[in-house]
């Protein structure tokens, strides 16, 4: 066969995949097609076509070799169907490839895949837990609470999503990162605040910055005791007081017994 023919072929193949059609594909490889790359097979994922796995591997398509790739494209697609096809196979799945699936399900706004995902042995605290933090950043709760539950650590997230949290009125999860040791200091919460608090803390946490300017250190052991420090700032100063600052003294009102 001539490359322009094998051309021909791949691009039947890939355009039959690319619209879901088994139908067309089992009658193009019936014919002897035969697809120039296993990396064709993506376009069938891409569109949730189980249909179209189960002809390329009742035509003896290789894609089992390749289903880590898949599990990720699958993943970023919001390809439930399909990616419940492909863990659902007897494999040896790369732990790492199911763990970096878990960002782009959660972008896509699959809470459904993440959990399959987890079921499966992905790793939340992969990366620096990046795909909780991409589900803070991104207002998916119910997955940032699913990553938690499994194992993602909230010590590893930067103190905005933190403040995303409260400001979003995520009460329950406010507490599991406060309690779970995600970074907290004033520099997060409003310039007010930070400047005024900076006038009275002690210099053991205090530190100076590029400018010759004091800033708090981030809180580690003393973090809750320093959160309550905000509060009564918070309390003295009501009227001027970031909403976080305000959200943050809600926090420790409502529930102090789970903080300490």
């Amino acid at each position: 066969m001539g490359a322009d023919a094998q051309s021909e072929d791949s691009s039947a193949l890939q355009f039959s995949m690319a619209q879901g059609d088994a139908e067309t594909l089992e009658l193009l490889l019936r014919a002897g097609m035969t697809p120039s790359r296993p990396s064709m097979v993506l376009h069938a994922v891409q569109v949730d076509s189980v249909e179209c796995l189960l002809v390329l591997a009742h035509y003896g398509i290789d894609w089992q070799s390749y289903a880590s790739a898949l599990v990720i494209e699958a993943s970023a697609h919001g390809c439930l169907r399909a990616i419940s096809h492909i863990l659902a196979q007897p494999l040896a799945f790369d732990r790492q490839a199911l763990s970096r699936a878990l960002t782009p399900a959660v972008r896509v706004g699959s809470s459904k895949i993440v959990a399959l995902l987890l079921k499966h042995g992905a790793d939340p605290a992969n990366d620096n837990s990046v795909a909780l933090k991409t589900a803070i950043d991104c207002g998916e709760w119910t997955m940032a609470r699913l990553l938690i539950a499994a194992g993602a650590r909230a010590a590893d997230l930067p103190g905005g999503a933190f403040i995303r949290t409260f400001e979003a009125g995520e009460l329950p999860l406010t507490i599991e990162l406060l309690k779970d040791g995600v970074e907290v200091h004033t520099a997060l919460i409003g310039q007010f605040t930070a400047e005024r608090l900076t006038q009275s803390m002690p210099p053991e946490v205090l530190f100076v910055n590029r400018h010759g300017n004091p800033h708090p250190k981030p809180i580690c052991e003393s973090r809750l005791a320093f959160a309550r420090r905000i509060c009564v700032k918070a309390a003295m100063d009501e009227d001027e007081a970031a909403p976080a600052t305000l959200w943050l003294a809600k926090v420790l009102a409502i529930a102090p017994h789970t903080l300490t």
